[in-house]
C-alpha cells in the first residue's frame, strides 16, 4: 500500500444537509474514525481509479508506518485495525471485510451516486489529523480542513461533535472551544451580549 496522503471527499458529501455527512462523523471514538477514514479513502481512490462497482481488494500492510496520520501506539496494532473494519457498520459501504491484512470491499449505490454527480473533490490531507488525540478534534480538524476559513453555526458543532447534551449549555460551548484550541485554529465565538441585544447573522457561530 502507497502511502497516505489525502482523504478525496465529494464537495456534496461535506455539506451537512447531505445525507451521508453525519454518517462521516458517525463516531465516538477518535481511534475508530481514522481507521474509517483511511479506509474510506483507500476504497475511493480504488473506486475512482478503476470505476467498478463489485468487490475489490487492497491490503493494509503499511497502514502503521512511520509516516501514517494514524495513532502510532502500542495499543494500535494490525489486530486491532481488523477488528475495527469487521465491526464496520457504514452507508459508505455495501460490505466491507478483512482478513490477514486483506481488505475486500464494495462501496454503496448512495455514495457511489454521490461520486458520479460531478461536483467536485476536495483533497483533506491527513496528516493534519495526525495530531488530534482527541475525536472533537479530529472532526473539527477535518471540518476545517475541507473549508479552510469561514464560520460553523454552534448547534451544527454540538451535532457533529457529538458534545454531551446532559452538560450545561457553558460548558457545552467550551468543549468546542477547547476542540479550536487544541488544533490551534483561531476563533471567536460571536453571541449576543446580553438577553436583550439583537440577535444579529454573525450571532451562534464560530468565525474562524
Amino acid at each position: 500500500m502507497n502511502e497516505l496522503i489525502f482523504l478525496p471527499l465529494t464537495k456534496e458529501i461535506m455539506k451537512p444537509k447531505n445525507e451521508l455527512h453525519k454518517y462521516l462523523f458517525d463516531f465516538e471514538d477518535n481511534v475508530k474514525f481514522k481507521v474509517f477514514l483511511a479506509i474510506l479513502s483507500i476504497s475511493t481512490i480504488i473506486y475512482r481509479k478503476n470505476k467498478v462497482d463489485y468487490i475489490q481488494t487492497f491490503t493494509i500492510d503499511g497502514l502503521l508506518g512511520k509516516n501514517s496520520f494514524l495513532p502510532r501506539s502500542g495499543k494500535l496494532t494490525f489486530n486491532t485495525i481488523e477488528e475495527i473494519i469487521n465491526s464496520l457498520e457504514s452507508p459508505f459501504f455495501d460490505t466491507i471485510s478483512v482478513n490477514n491484512k486483506l481488505v475486500s470491499f464494495k462501496l454503496s449505490y448512495q455514495y457511489i451516486r454521490e461520486m458520479r454527480k460531478n461536483t467536485g473533490f476536495n483533497k483533506i490531507e491527513l496528516k493534519k489529523l495526525k495530531s488530534c488525540r482527541d475525536i472533537k478534534a479530529t472532526k473539527l480538524a477535518l471540518i476545517i480542513e475541507n473549508h479552510k476559513k469561514g464560520y460553523l453555526h454552534l448547534n451544527y458543532l454540538l451535532d457533529v461533535l457529538k458534545v454531551p447534551e446532559k452538560k450545561q449549555r457553558k460548558e457545552r460551548i467550551r468543549q468546542i472551544k477547547n476542540a479550536f484550541k487544541s488544533i490551534n485554529v483561531d476563533f471567536e465565538y460571536k453571541y449576543p451580549v446580553n438577553q436583550n441585544a439583537e440577535v444579529l447573522e454573525e450571532h451562534y457561530k464560530f468565525h474562524y
